[in-house]
This record gives C-alpha cells, structure tokens and sequence, in this order.
C-alpha cells in the first residue's frame, strides 16, 4: 500500500486539483502467468506441503535429505489408487538474505532438478530481499523445476487465496472486507496472534484470526512448531520446519501435511531423521545418534555426576554441550546474573535469543509489549557469518616439504596423541619445532604467527635448498574429511582445499582462503585457541582492550546485534520516509478537502437561490398547471359532448321527425283518395252507356248494373277519402302541438346552447391560458437545466468530499499507525545499540570469560590468585587482580605482579577463552599448540601446568595437547607426558622429526 500511495502523492504534488487521488489496497489478482500449464495443477488430487526450509550452508544436509525424502515420498504415492500429486511450499526456502552460496545453489540445482511434480511456492521474510517483498530469492527455481509455479504476490489460484509474506501490507486489513468467489483454502506465510513462535512463547501479533474468513481452512509458513489455532469458526495451521534448527526445537515431531484436491487435511507423514537433532538432559542423550547435539545444564561442582554419560555419548559421536551453572563466588556481594536478579550466573553459552529475552525481562518488556516482539523479530531475520559458522576441526596429519628448514618430507600426526613433548635434539634453539608446530596453522592460513610472518615473507618460509615449500593438512571439519594443500614457489603461491571429496578451491588463492577462514576457522580464531606463540604477543591479557573486545564479540556474535540496529535503523528510515511522503500527500489531501468543502457551500447557496427562483416554474407547479389543463379540456370535451348528445332534444326531434313523417303519409293518402274521386267521378260523366253497351276504351261489354256499381265506388271513395281526412287532421293538429313543443325546446336549447357556449368558450380560454403558462415553463427550460446541474454538481461535489474525507481519515489513520511502529522500531534500535543489548551481551560474555578464567586460574594458582574482567559502557576493559598473601586478598595491578603470577593469569584467560568457545559451540579443535608455556614459572608452577595439560587432554579423547619446551624445562615434563617427539638437525642443516614410537625404539 505504501508504495502506491507514495507514487499517489507524487502525483497529487504535479496536479492537487485532479482530485484523481484514492488510498489504494495491494490488489488481490487472478491472472495465471502465461508460461503456467493451469491443466498440470488442476489434474492435482494430493498436495504435500511443507515450509521453512531454511537452507544454509551449514544445512546442506539436512536441506539436501528434507527434498530427497519428499520427492521420494510423492513419487512413490504417484498413481496410487489414481492421485496425481504436488507440492506446496509455504515461504523461507532460504535462511540468509542476499548472495546464495555456490555450494549450496549447485546442492539444490543438482536435488531440485529431480523433483518433476506440480509445485506451488509462496516467499517467505527470509526469502525476501526487499522490504515490500517484491524482490525474492525463489525467482531462479522455476527455470530449474518444469512444473514451478511461484506466486509472488496476493492471488486467486485453484480456488484458494495464496498470500506470501507481507509485513505491513493492507491486504490484512482489507481482506475482512474483500468481496471474494468462494475459496477452498488460504495459504500464507503470516505472524498470527496466539500462535506458537516456540513450545514457550506465543505471538503477539496485530494479525488475528478475524482477518481470516470464517470456515475456510488456512495453512501458514513461519512459524517452526507443527500446531493448530482455533477460534470458533476459524483454524490456522502452521505446518512447521521439517527438521529441527535449535534447542527450542528439541523434541518437536516434523510433519509433512497431505491435502486433498478440496485442500482438506487427510493425513500426516513423519519427516523422519534428515540430520542433526537437538535435546536437553540426559534423558534425551540417551536417545541421541550420531551427529546429534545434546545440552546438559549443571551445576558448578557437580560436572563429575555427568561425566560418565558425557564420555559415553562422545563415544555414539553425540556433541555435548555442558552447561555449567556458576555458584555465588562472593557472599555478600551484589552479583546478578542476567535476568537481574540474584540467582546464579551461568558461564556457558547463551544464544542471541537467549540474550535478547533475558535483556528485555532486564528492561521490563514482555510478551504483550510491541517492542518485545520486534526485537525478536528483527533479531531473527538478521543473518551473520559468525551466527552460522559452528566449526568443529579435527586435524589428523601434516606433510610438509621443503618448509622452512624442512628440506626432505616429513610427516606428523596431530590427532589423538595426548599430551606430547615435542623438543629438539642436541642444540635445541633453531632446529625447527616451531615450524613444524606450527606448520598446519600456515597451511590453513597462510601466517606462521603474530610476527607477521606471512606469504610474503618467502626466505622463511620456502628451505634454502628447495624451490618451493608444501604444506598439507588433512582432518576432518564437521565430520567430513578435508585437505588443504598450500604450496608457495618465490613467484606464486597455490592453494587447493577439499571437503567431503568436493573441490572448494577458487580461482583464486584468495578466494579460497576466504572459504578455508569460513569453514575451518580464521587466523584470529586459531591464533587464540589452538597456536599459542611463546613471545605472548597478542595474548589476551597484554593485549589491547580493542582486541579482547573484538575477540569477545566475535565469540558473543555482537555483529548480529549490530546488524539488527542496522536493520532497524533502515527500518525506521523507511517508515519515517514513507510516513512524511504521507504527511506530505495528507497536506496536499486536506487542502484538497477544503476546496471541495468550500466547493460544497458554493454549490449549496446556488442551488438555494435556484429553488427560489424556480418556484413558480418548479415541477409540482408545472404539474399543477398540466393538471389543470388536462382538466379543462376534459371540460371542454364533456360540454361539446353534451351539447351534441342532449337525449331530450333528440327523443324530441325523433318524435318531431316521426309525427311528420305520418302527417306527410297522411296528407299523400288524402291527396291520392281526391284523385281517386276525381278520376271516379270523370269516368262517371265520360262513359254515360247503357246496359250492353261496349267500352269505347278496352271494347268489354258494359254490364247492366255497372251504374249502380259507379255509385258504389264513388260513395266508398268517398267514406275512405273522409276517414283519410279525419287522419289527416288529427296528424295536422298532432304537428301543430309537436311544433308549438318544438318551438318551446327550440328556445330552451337556444338558452343552454347559449350557456354551453359560455362555458366552453371559458374552458378554452383557460385551456389557452394554461398552455400560455406551460409555453411559458417551456421556454425557461433552460433555467430548470441549470437547476438540475447545480443539484448534480452539488451531489458531485458533496460525493467528492467524502472521498477526500475518508481519504484524509485513512491516512490520518495510516500515519498513525506508522508513528506507532516508527517508535516500535525506534526503540529497538535504541535496544540494540552499543549502550543497550550489546553492552548487556558483552557484559554478560565477560562474566562467562570470568567464570572460566577464574576455574583455569584457580587450578594453576592453587587458589592463590583471582582475576575479573569487566567491561563499561565506553568499551574500557577492567582487569582486577587479587593475590592471596597470609589469608587476606590484597588487589595488586598487572605490572605488580610477578613473572610466575603474569604467566598464570595470561594462562588462564587463554584457556578460559578457549573452553568458553569450544562450550559456547562457536569453535572447537582437537589439537593445542603451545610454545615455551613454562617460561617464568618455577618447579611447582610447571608441575600445576603439566597436570592442567593432561587434565583437557582427558576431557578430549581425541585431543593433542603439543608442548613445545627447551631443554630443563623438557626434562621436567617428560615424567608427565604421554609422547616425546624430537626434532633435529642434519649436518646438511635440514630438519627431521623423530615422533614417540621411534624414539622408543632406540
């Protein structure tokens, strides 16, 4: 989110009137990438998952058998019962940031290339390179494995959401809210509140289990222990690291889960052993195999009961680790060990997290404060050479050839040979045991000792009488064989090392003397705990305190707790940038929001003063007016209607129209019965015959009575003409009453035809007027159009308004929240600094170098000296000293004392340095060189060495303690040794080595 709203601003600064600004949410995407084959991973019915990883150069193993034993297990379960499987990986396939190891990306390349079956991964923190996650370190495994898909960001894909590793990403916050299809599972690699960071420790975490949506199954990476958390309808489950990684793991059973196509948990598979596994106590050595690391805690004086079952397990190859709680050595005195409080301080060693619990329990933060967690957090995602390099080197043979005044080859075995004299025949000074000691440290380093005498310093290192000098060294290094082969002519020098039967050589010498210093140990380290030089230069007591402190924070790891700062200085750099570019873009925002607010009150009054203005013309007026109209219209119509359609004047006019139309039948009826008369009475008087007579007309004979029949005609003519008469007055008179009536409604209708014309011409003059008003509100239509634009404006402003103030709200919000974390992380870089942490560790490391010095002190001494280092906040070392003088402790400085009591004091801080390391799992060696250790010591101070020499030789079943004395000196050891080697001198002037078994022989 912060990145998008960075790039927000930016535009906001170029155009802060666009308004085109929106607080946007890392996206939740379901597009596939094209090279993917969908159809692969859909074909899937069994996935197996696992997560972290964690592969390291110190893993390879374990990496190498967790991937082997996977690939073993989907292919063997391929086709059963029908399943095709996959794989699924939940996030830190690596351990460290940055560079990937050659070593360790051929081991993967060479086991990843074998692995054929659909794989889906996710990034986890510790793959991630940049703070957003974009850049990671998984890129390059697609290109090895043919069916990889790697999401690298939010997505829907087989009907599950994929999430990797977000630190503050607001797809937490906006995934409760997120419309989403219906998903099947979440995958993701997340820090959830309650979960289990180890079997102690839960997260504290502002991610919780609400964000997740309910009834959906979730699978995360981070988190090492295999568990589950519930809450109600919502279940996470972490799937855990397929091997264990440290003491907090000891115990834990590591799981491969088994999902179904509906991804449903159908099963779990044991892992099994894939390396080194971790316990504490003796119950669990009793358990330990080969290779595995156990840690006993006891008490100061109580190492005897352990002893047994410590010698019993170094004998099953099992790394033990004691350790040793120290007791109170002062009654009386204040003395904390570091929790703060008063119970026993423990030497041994403490991890980093140990220390960072402990130091915030000193500064009051538990596991409900912020700081706490970020702290640990912080710590763990840093990674340092030191943090990851636990060297355990086993030398067991020397060859060396024309080295030093070794002319002719020679060879010398280191390992397991006790404590071993080794001396020089006849004239003793110059015959070459310091070379010959001291030969495997300049084959592992290139440096004889503190003198300087180094690759450049040919004459004394290449024989006179050769043309180069060889050197080579085999041991083992971590349980695997080694070789390094250093050899040097005038002009050039080689150098090839071998690990485990893999060629480590570079291409340069440099570079390989990089990779020797990692995995064998570097020059400081074997300088301080293996060769001892006898000038006691750059011992540790004479030394300077920048170099004591170098070495103590080097064996405490203090770089880790100085990258951690570094880490959360950049940290808070990128919150405090990204919070001020939102400051920024919220200066811009909230002008931008009283512009639009302003905006809103303008628009408001125009729109007030456009109702006003618009009354008359507004639409429940115009309605009023169309309601009017239609009205009287309606009017208009029903008036003509009824004027047209008056029933009384039409049952009037039908009757008018009947009577005269029967006035008009009777008035013809009468018209014809007097013609018929008439033409009666004419054919009377034109045809006068007589009976017999023939018609003129049709010639038929005239009847007799055909008069008589005349008469009868005539006077029935008559009768009907005055029955035709009486009808045709009574019609005349009908008519005359009906037209008198006609007459009357004719002046009635004349009076209601009047009103009606009065009422429609009303009508329509108000019909005229209506559609007056109407044309009126027609014609100002383009008012009523800039009302309407001035309520949508104002609709569209008081919208932009909103926007602007839940814009404001959210980054007013989201600059909160990273105020808070920027204090958080403020905080714990102040925690982390030299002043805090660091002096807390280095504080805490002295006491431990103390406790140890002071058990090596005692032994040397017989109890007649003490020595404390401490160390303040300015990085000053303080040595006090007390020496035992008639039963009271007298403080006495370094240059007061004795040359006996100096030897004893720079004796002991040596050894207790090297116990301190060896204990503290940082280096160990089997072999302990020491040259001229009895100088300025008398009879008794030598004897007390010579019993503390063969005392760490016990302690070592392999060790090999060399001694390198003079002649006096020599023959007071001899009793006490258990080998004598001597070197001589040829009369050619080339050195020879006889070792014990042939000078016995003699």
């Amino acid at each position: 989110m912060s990145q998008r709203l960075a790039s927000s601003f930016t535009a906001l600064r170029s155009n802060s009137d666009s308004g085109a600004f929106s607080q946007q949410a890392e996206q939740i995407s379901t597009t596939i990438q094209d090279d993917i084959d969908v159809k692969t991973f859909e074909s899937v019915d069994r996935w197996y998952v696992f997560s972290d990883l964690h592969a390291s150069s110190n893993t390879i193993k374990q990496t190498v058998r967790t991937l082997e034993r996977l690939n073993e297990l989907v292919m063997e379960n391929e086709g059963m019962n029908g399943n095709k499987n996959g794989i699924i990986f939940l996030g830190d396939f690596f351990h460290s940031r940055g560079s990937i190891p050659v070593p360790l990306l051929n081991s993967l390349c060479k086991t990843l290339s074998k692995v054929t079956a659909p794989t889906i991964m996710i990034p986890g923190n510790h793959d991630q390179i940049t703070l957003g996650g974009s850049s990671h370190s998984l890129t390059f495994l697609p290109s090895i494995m043919p069916h990889c898909y790697v999401i690298s960001s939010p997505q829907i894909f087989l009907s599950a959401l994929w999430i990797p590793y977000r630190r503050n990403s607001s797809i937490w916050s906006t995934l409760p809210n997120s419309i989403l299809p219906p998903l099947k599972a979440l995958f993701v690699h997340a820090d959830v509140r309650g979960a289990k960071m180890t079997s102690t420790y839960k997260s504290n975490s502002t991610l919780t289990m609400s964000t997740f949506p309910p009834s959906t199954p979730v699978y995360s990476g981070h988190f090492h222990l295999p568990h589950s958390i519930v809450s109600k309808d919502r279940k996470v489950t972490y799937v855990g690291s397929p091997y264990q990684m440290s003491f907090s793991e000891a115990g834990d059973v590591k799981r491969f889960l088994v999902l179904d196509e509906e991804f449903r948990v159908v099963e779990e598979v044991p892992v099994g052993r894939v390396g080194r596994e971790f316990y504490i106590g003796l119950e669990g050595g009793r358990e330990a195999e080969e290779g595995d690391i156990v840690r006993l805690d006891v008490l100061e004086g109580e190492e005897e009961s352990v002893r047994e079952e410590v010698r019993e397990m170094k004998e099953r190859g099992v790394d033990v680790v004691v350790r040793r709680i120290q007791r109170k050595r002062n009654e009386g005195k204040d003395e904390r060990d570091y929790n703060g409080d008063d119970s026993d301080r423990n030497p041994t060693m403490m991890s980093d997290s140990d220390f960072a619990f402990s130091f915030l329990g000193s500064m009051n933060y538990n596991e409900t404060s912020p700081i706490y967690h970020k702290v640990i957090d912080t710590l763990n995602n840093v990674t340092t050479a030191t943090s990851n390099s636990r060297v355990d080197l086993q030398m067991g043979e020397i060859d060396l050839k024309g080295f030093a005044s070794f002319k002719d080859k020679a060879e010398y075995p280191l390992d397991s040979r006790g404590l071993v004299l080794l001396k020089g025949g006849g004239a003793s000074n110059g015959v070459g045991k310091t070379s010959l000691a001291w030969a495997a440290m300049w084959a592992l380093t290139g440096m004889i000792d503190s003198r300087a005498i180094n690759d450049a310093s040919v004459a004394s290192i290449i024989n006179s009488r050769s043309k180069n000098a060889t050197v080579s060294l085999k041991g083992l290094v971590n349980g695997k064989p080694f070789s390094v082969v250093r050899s040097k002519t005038r002009t050039k020098t080689s150098l090839k090392f071998t690990v485990d039967d893999k060629d480590f050589t570079m291409q340069t010498a440099k570079d390989t003397q990089g990779v020797i210093s990692e995995l064998c140990g570097s020059y400081d380290t074997l300088s301080r705990c293996v060769f001892m030089n006898q000038f006691m230069s750059g011992d540790m007591l004479s030394g300077s305190d920048s170099d004591l402190l170098a070495a103590l924070s080097k064996l405490a790891d203090i770089e880790k707790f100085q990258q951690a700062r570094k880490a959360a200085s950049e940290e808070s750099r990128a919150l405090q940038k990204e919070r001020l570019t939102l400051e920024g873009g919220l200066s811009v925002r909230s002008k931008d929001e009283m512009v639009a607010v302003a905006r809103v009150e303008e628009m408001e009054k125009l729109v007030a003063q456009s109702a006003v203005d618009e009354a008359d013309l507004s639409a429940p007026k115009t309605i009023e007016i169309n309601d009017a109209l239609e009205k009287a219209t309606a009017e208009l119509d029903r008036l003509k209607e009824e004027r047209e359609n008056d029933e009384a004047l039409s049952r009037l006019r039908a009757d008018i129209e009947s009577t005269d139309s029967e006035f008009r039948s009777a008035k013809e009826a009468v018209w014809k019965s007097e013609k018929e008369i008439e033409m009666i009475r004419n054919a009377g008087v034109a045809h006068n015959h007589k009976d017999g007579d023939s018609c003129p007309t049709c010639g038929q004979t005239i009847e007799g009575d055909a008069e008589a029949h005349f008469a009868e005609s005539v006077k029935t003519a008559e009768l009907k003409m005055k029955d035709l008469e009486v009808s045709l007055y009574a019609a005349t008179q009908q008519v005359g009453e009906k037209s008198d009536r006609l007459g009357l409604f004719v002046e009635e209708q004349r009076n209601i035809q009047e009103a009606y014309d009065t009422k429609i011409k009303s009508c329509r003059e108000e019909v005229s007027e209506l559609r007056r008003q109407i044309s009126e509100a027609v014609v100002d239509s383009v008012a009523r159009d800039k009302v309407k634009d001035a309520r949508a404006g104002l609709d569209e402003a008081k919208s932009k308004v909103a926007t602007l103030t839940q814009d404001v709200t959210s980054m007013k919000e989201e600059i909160e929240r990273l105020r808070a974390e920027e204090a958080v992380v403020t905080t714990a870089m102040g925690l982390f600094s030299a002043r805090g942490i660091q002096q807390y560790v280095l504080k805490g490391t002295f006491d431990s170098l103390s406790a140890y010095t002071a058990e090596f002190l005692s032994a040397l001494s017989r109890d007649s000296l003490r020595m404390e280092l401490e160390c303040d906040e300015g990085g000053k070392i303080g040595r006090s000293v007390e020496v035992l003088e008639n039963g009271e402790w007298i403080p006495r400085s370094l240059g007061s004392l004795s040359g006996g009591q100096y030897r004893r004091c720079s004796l002991a801080l040596t050894f207790g340095y090297r116990e301190m390391s060896r204990k503290w799992g940082n280096f160990k060696s089997n072999l302990l060189v020491l040259d001229e250790p009895l100088t300025h010591l008398d009879t008794e101070g030598r004897r007390d060495v010579g019993a503390l020499l063969k005392e760490l030789v016990r302690e070592d079943d392999r060790g090999t303690v060399l001694c390198i004395l003079q002649d006096k000196a020599a023959e007071e050891m001899e009793s006490s040794v258990d080998e004598i080697d001597v070197v001589e001198r040829d009369s050619d002037g080339g050195s020879s080595v006889l070792v014990d078994q042939f000078l016995g022989s003699e």
